[in-house]
């Protein structure tokens, strides 16, 4: 056996959240990532639980092959599963339930338990986790114990407990806006990588039909969303809303808002699944009105790389994500920490007004989908790979 000097740097992911959960940016951005720095010459180790942004209530037998997962040989480990397509190794160890919420205390202690055990198997040089429960402190302090180097994937913009980072030796991010965030809300240092978005597998093609809004979430503009449908309805407007219900359904937030005879004659609603391509397809624009800090969303630059031109509140890393490729509005100031209240009639017409610029003048579309795709072609994975492969070389050299 070589020595450990002498191979290649060793990075470990882990978190008890699934990286195949196909509702989950996060672990979509993670997957690109190990298989982009698994290529450029790190070998790269996925150890994780079966929770999921959407838990399943009752996953069914062949529920993980379903999405790529194969059971290892008895002989080899009891109820592990691991991911043979993934250019990295992948394994997932399923928990009681994929719901994180439902995991107590002994059981985030157990697993951390247990991917310490693993990494007696893997050996890593650096340590990633992205997440601030019990098992990932859990974690890190025990592998800075065990004399590990520690890495944080930090994007979402929630975190306000400083003893989350307390045993990380490195925070990476993927915008300027979350390195700002973060630097200001709790002094802490980001280092920015950028987006891990690997090409379509689809080339750009005609535009489809549909304004195409994605999670009905309240922090993602749900309430904007059902305004500006409402507005275009009432200037009679032929085109439609296309929602995709990947974490949430829009009747459940029409519900939990508490709304009354809302209309929804010009919104269709439509699963979501492990690719976006067919709602792209189906797609002339992507609207994404958020309340909250993006740091970064993916779906963005995913449009971008289909020619879908993007009409996006300008909060966040977004303006900086987009660049000039994509049209960002205001959303409204009174709406902040008032996630289910709905936006003025002065914030819905000027986004009514964009949207409907869009959908019926074929010149400006034609001016907005050039500079998606431009700013799609600006975009290089392989400059956000070597920016995080210099970071996790001098955690090794520090």
């Amino acid at each position: 056996m070589a020595k450990k000097a002498d191979r290649p740097l060793q990075l470990m992911f882990s978190s008890v959240h699934c990286l195949l959960d196909p509702t989950s940016g996060a672990a979509k951005s993670v997957r690109t990532m190990l298989g982009a720095l698994q290529a450029s010459g790190i070998t790269c180790t996925a150890f994780t639980g079966s929770a999921f942004d959407s838990p399943v209530s009752e996953p069914g037998k062949g529920f993980f092959a379903g999405l790529g997962a194969q059971a290892l040989p008895q002989s080899v480990a009891a109820n592990l599963l691991h991911v043979p397509d993934d250019p990295f190794r992948h394994y997932i160890s399923p928990l009681p339930t994929t719901n994180r919420r439902l995991l107590d205390t002994k059981a985030e202690e157990a697993f951390a338990h247990e991917t310490v055990a693993f990494s007696g198997l893997a050996q890593p040089d650096v340590v990633m986790v992205y997440g601030s429960g019990l098992h990932e402190r859990a974690l890190l302090r025990r592998c800075r114990a065990m004399g590990l180097k520690t890495l944080f994937y930090l994007t979402n913009p929630t975190h306000t407990d400083p003893a989350t980072f307390e045993h990380v030796d490195c925070i990476v991010t993927d915008s300027k806006a979350t390195q700002a965030l973060y630097r200001d809300r709790m002094g802490l240092k980001l280092h920015v990588t950028g987006k891990f978005i690997a090409p379509p597998l689809k080339t750009p093609r005609m535009q489809g039909e549909d304004v195409l809004f994605i999670n009905p979430l309240p922090e993602k503009g749900v309430m904007a969303l059902l305004a500006i449908a409402q507005e275009c309805a009432r200037r009679s407007l032929k085109f439609r809303f296309r929602i995709v219900e990947s974490r949430y359904r829009l009747k459940d937030a029409i519900s939990q808002a508490g709304l009354r005879d809302v209309s929804l004659e010009n919104i269709v609603c439509v699963p979501g699944g492990s690719s976006l391509d067919e709602h792209f397809e189906a797609a002339k624009i992507l609207l994404l009105p958020s309340l909250w800090h993006e740091s970064g969303s993916r779906s963005l630059l995913e449009a971008c790389s289909q020619g879908v031109p993007v009409v996006a509140s300008d909060r966040g890393g977004t303006p900086e994500l987009l660049g000039k490729g994509g049209l960002t509005l205001p959303i409204d100031s009174a709406l902040d920490g008032r996630d289910w209240a709905m936006p003025s009639q002065t914030c819905v017409a000027l986004w009514a007004d964009v949207i409907e610029r869009l959908m019926t003048d074929s010149d400006f579309y034609k001016v907005r989908q050039t500079a998606a795709l431009k700013r799609w072609q600006a975009y290089k994975m392989s400059a956000s790979t070597l920016r995080l492969k210099r970071q996790i070389e001098g955690l090794k050299t520090s």
